[in-house]
C-alpha cells in the first residue's frame, strides 16, 4: 500500500496516543528523579505542540490538517484525556487552544556570546502525569480500534491513522495481540493503520529499537509486543534511517526505550504527516492527490465516486 495520500484539511491524518497509567508509573525512570509518568506526559505534551506547530500558518491559525485523540488507562478504566467533551479525536486547532494549563519552564538558549543561557518560556499541558492502579491493556485497545474504526468510516481517503501505544508492563486484562491485529486490519484507501508500540522500564538496560525479528528480545511479552506492532512500510523508512538502520521486516517497535528514543520515536511517528502537507500562501489549501489503495475499507466510496486530483477552497 502506498501510504503517500496528501493530507489538506479536507482529508486530515489522524494521531492517536494510548498511554498506561498503571501504577508502576510512579517508579523513577531511568535512575533519575522523574517519573515514568512524568516523562511520557512532558513526552506527549512535547509531541503535540510539534503537531500544531506544523500546522500554524503564518498568520498564526492553526489549519486542521491533523486529528488527534488521546486516551489513558490504568485501575480498570479508559480514560479520554480530552476534558470537557465525549469527542475523542479533536481537531488540531481545538488541541491549541485548549490546553489544561500553561506552565513556565526553563531552556537553555544560546546568548550573544554564543554561550548557553537560561530562558524562561511558557509551555502548553495537555496531558498530565498519572500513576494508578491496574493495566487494562485489552481494554484500551478496545476502545482505540473502535475509536480509529469509526474515524476511518467518516475519512477513507485519508492517510492512514497512526496509533502511539505505550507501556510499561504486561496487561492485567487478558491477551493484547488479537485486537491489536484488529487495530491493524483497519484501513483506509490509502493503506492500513499504523500501530506503534514502545516498552519503557524504570531498569536501565540495552535498548532494541525498531528489530526485525523477535528472536532479539530477552522474553514472551517483548515479544508479543513486536509482533502487535506494525511493519514499517516502505515510504516510511527514510524518517527512520536517520537515526536507525532498518530492514524490509523491521517493525515500530521499541523496547526499554530511554529519553532520547522516546522523543525519536513520537518525531519519526510523526514525520509522514510532514511530507504530504504542501506548504501553501496562508488563504490557500493544500492540493488534495491521491489514488485508492487496492484494498478499501467496507465503508469505501465506490470507485466512481473516488477522490481525483482537485483544489480545496480555502
Amino acid at each position: 500500500m502506498p501510504y503517500d495520500a496528501e493530507i489538506s484539511r479536507k482529508h486530515p491524518a489522524a494521531f492517536v496516543f494510548v498511554i498506561d497509567q498503571s501504577s508502576s508509573m510512579n517508579d523513577a525512570f531511568n535512575n533519575t528523579r522523574r517519573t515514568l509518568a512524568g516523562f511520557l506526559a512532558r513526552s506527549v505534551n512535547d509531541a503535540l505542540r510539534e503537531l500544531v506547530n506544523q500546522c500554524t500558518r503564518g498568520d498564526e491559525q492553526v489549519r486542521d490538517y491533523f486529528h488527534v485523540a488521546a486516551l489513558g488507562y490504568s485501575d480498570g478504566e479508559v480514560r479520554n484525556v480530552w476534558k470537557g467533551t465525549d469527542d475523542f479525536f479533536l481537531p488540531i486547532s481545538r488541541v491549541a487552544d485548549a490546553p489544561l494549563r500553561i506552565e513556565t519552564v526553563t531552556i537553555k538558549v544560546p546568548g550573544p556570546d554564543g554561550k548557553m543561557r537560561d530562558e524562561e518560556v511558557e509551555s502548553e499541558v495537555w496531558f498530565e502525569p498519572v500513576a494508578v492502579g491496574d493495566t487494562p491493556m485489552v481494554k484500551a485497545l478496545e476502545k482505540t480500534r473502535d475509536i480509529v474504526a469509526a474515524w476511518v468510516k467518516e475519512h477513507p481517503a485519508s492517510f492512514p491513522p497512526i496509533v502511539f501505544h505505550v507501556t510499561d508492563g504486561e496487561p492485567t486484562d487478558g491477551d493484547p495481540e488479537p485486537v491489536a491485529n484488529e487495530i491493524k486490519a483497519i484501513t483506509t484507501w490509502d493503506g492500513a493503520v499504523l500501530l506503534f508500540n514502545l516498552h519503557v522500564s524504570r531498569e536501565t538496560g540495552k535498548e532494541i529499537v525498531f528489530p526485525s525479528d523477535e528472536a532479539a528480545l530477552p522474553d514472551v511479552y517483548a515479544k508479543k509486543l513486536f509482533r502487535m506492532s506494525s511493519e514499517i512500510p516502505e515510504p516510511l523508512r527514510p524518517a527512520v534511517a536517520e537515526s536507525y538502520e532498518t530492514t524490509a521486516t523491521s517493525r515500530f517497535f521499541g523496547f526499554k526505550a530511554g529519553t532520547d528514543t522516546i522523543a525519536r520515536f513520537f518525531q519519526i511517528g510523526t514525520r509522514p504527516a510532514n511530507a504530504p502537507v504542501y506548504v501553501a500562501p496562508a488563504d490557500a489549501e493544500p492540493v488534495v492527490a491521491m489514488e485508492p489503495a487496492s484494498a478499501q475499507p467496507a465503508s469505501a466510496q465506490p470507485a466512481s465516486a473516488q477522490p481525483t486530483k482537485e483544489a480545496s477552497p480555502a
